[in-house]
């Protein structure tokens, strides 16, 4: 049986992240959120152009689904493609935080954040600061809502009520 592929295009830090931690082609669990967007958006392609890989692109390899063939449903709609990017985004955001977070209240979170990229498969230099940079945005955001994170911000608290 012929198997769909989907490619999203993803840039920077997210295509290497998810081309080292969820393969290549990337398969979902069943029954994950990845999969019924996938489904949802899987529709017949009735003239429309199929997506072809392209640089800059992620492989994934759409589930099986009943009653739909892949000769005709084979068509992935743009809001699937939005939509899977965001869901793949939310992965990585939980992954960074299980990653990060036990190293919030030691020293040199700089050099603990550079070593977790390193580590998932996010190389470069530019990449790296992208990371960086959502990483304190987010940890602001919590600190803006009350959500303090490590012993150095719980302080920062008791001090400016």
């Amino acid at each position: 049986m012929e198997r769909i592929y989907i490619y999203l295009p993803l840039d920077g830090y997210l295509r290497q992240w998810a081309e080292k931690n969820l393969g290549n082609p990337i398969i979902f669990a069943a029954g994950s959120a990845e999969n019924a967007i996938i489904k949802k958006n899987l529709v017949r392609s009735r003239g429309k152009e199929v997506q072809l890989n392209k640089d800059g692109c992620i492989c994934i390899l759409a589930p099986t689904m009943s009653g739909k063939r892949p000769t005709e449903y084979n068509y992935f709609r743009k809001e699937g493609i939005s939509q899977l990017r965001e869901s793949i985004e939310t992965l990585f955001r939980i992954d960074m935080w299980y990653g990060i977070i036990p190293f919030l209240t030691g020293r040199d979170i700089r050099q603990k954040l550079f070593d977790w990229c390193k580590s998932k498969g996010i190389t470069t230099e530019e990449n790296y600061e992208a990371v960086r940079q959502k990483f304190y945005r987010i940890r602001k955001y919590y600190q803006q809502s009350g959500i303090i994170l490590g012993k150095k911000y719980n302080k920062m608290s008791q001090t400016n009520p």
